[in-house]
């Protein structure tokens, strides 16, 4: 039954997703975004709905928010650069080599900057879920003028970022359920997706390419509305052969898999882009152990290489996490989570490390999760120099559950 699930789903993602996956939650987050077999609780809609037709879990409600930045090559050091030297020209005389040099990193293919953010809402009784996720993301892909590469015409350099990026808020009703007692679980969404899609262009010599500044993408946003459909399998190891031990499970969701699209500006249209932005399908597959009845160990991989808002730029997502209740009884725990995250699809992404916890009161809980990469990018700003991660996330919850997980059969959620 799970292959069969499986197929299905590849069978929907003949092509690559048009956003990269998000790690939404900071359990997920935590872990190295390692959570398609881990599924739990009112999160579980958007990891894999057939998480919400286990036998042994809990129902509630949350509110989740989260952001994400990526650098890719030097695109944005070279545009700080060569924004500053525009200024310094004005004043003094600046180094012709420099300005070269900012040209040649922003010169280069698949590099940019992207940028996902999420906020998302949802409520869960028994195995149904309310929910509504909003997802956005902006990317920033170079367009480099080489001609005006002196100091004396720097000042009419038309190398620019061009801006793209789209909101996406899914609200939706999700389901799942087991086949008898086989332990084999399906679960699917059913939702309306409300898209914004936007466009915009940044000359750099005018404008500072900072990190906010990639949300002005949405000066020109043209929105429209379509019908989404995400499908889901899970298969709890032991629930089909009891003494298997370490409770093995394995996941598989599709997001997307009817492949969506939305209507795109005109001004993306006058640039060359196509009339319609796709949010194609997204594939990933996970497996979740448990040597413990406190120690849980995961990991995850996309299956599709997805498609990101910079040019020629791909994420493929792999990693893998755990999570250690050292603190546990009824009226209080907090979990500690450690874990690994990559982009497989490109070779210059720098492998990320995260790290989360949270705090659990009884039926209340509060949770943080970060990411970053020990590798940084240098901007020259007027004032200082900074360096800031050339991957960096962070995320937090809240949520109150109702209702209580049989402990014997696994972890808590």
């Amino acid at each position: 039954m799970l292959a069969r699930t499986a197929a299905l789903l590849l069978g929907a993602a003949v092509s690559v997703g048009a956003t990269p996956w998000h790690n939404l939650g900071p359990r997920a987050m935590a872990m190295g975004g390692a959570h398609t077999a881990v599924a739990q609780g009112p999160s579980a809609a958007y990891w894999n709905p057939a998480g919400l037709g286990q036998l042994f879990d809990i129902s509630g409600v949350d509110v989740v928010s989260g952001i994400r930045a990526e650098a890719t090559g030097a695109a944005l050091l070279g545009a700080n650069d060569l924004n500053q030297l525009a200024k310094d020209c004005q004043i003094s005389a600046c180094d012709p080599l420099r300005i070269k040099k900012a040209l040649d990193r922003m010169d280069h293919q698949g590099n940019g900057a992207f940028f996902d953010a999420s906020f998302a809402v949802g409520a869960r009784v028994a195995r149904g879920m309310l929910f509504v996720h909003s997802l956005s993301y902006a990317g920033g892909t170079p367009e480099v003028d080489h001609a005006n590469d002196t100091p004396a015409t720097i000042a009419n350099n038309s190398s620019k970022l061009r801006l793209r990026g789209g909101n996406f808020t899914h609200i939706g009703y999700g389901m799942g359920r087991e086949l008898g007692r086989s332990g084999f679980v399906v679960g699917a969404n059913a939702k309306l997706i409300v898209g914004s899609i936007g466009y915009g262009e940044m000359l750099v010599v005018n404008e500072d390419p900072g990190a906010g500044s990639f949300w002005r993408y949405d000066r020109n946003a043209k929105t429209s509305f379509q019908p989404g459909l995400d499908l889901g399998a899970f298969w709890d190891v032991r629930e089909s052969f009891p003494t298997v031990p370490g409770r093995p499970r394995l996941g598989i969701v599709g997001r997307n898999v009817n492949n969506p699209t939305f209507t795109q500006p005109q001004a993306a249209i006058r640039a060359g882009d196509r009339n319609r932005y796709s949010l194609q399908s997204q594939v990933r597959a996970g497996i979740a152990i448990q040597p413990f009845q406190y120690w849980l160990l995961a990991a995850d991989i996309d299956i599709t290489n997805n498609e990101t808002p910079v040019d020629r730029f791909r994420a493929r997502y792999a990693g893998a996490g755990m999570e250690l209740r050292v603190f546990h009884n009824e009226g209080f725990s907090m979990p500690w989570r450690l874990g690994l995250q990559k982009n497989i699809a490109n070779d210059d992404s720098a492998l990320a490390y995260t790290g989360g916890t949270a705090l659990e009161f009884s039926q209340f809980k509060f949770e943080l999760a970060f990411q970053i990469t020990p590798e940084t990018t240098e901007f020259q700003s007027e004032r200082e120099t900074k360096r800031v991660p050339n991957n960096a996330a962070g995320s937090v919850r809240l949520a109150w559950e109702f209702g209580k997980a049989d402990e014997s059969v696994g972890l808590p959620y």
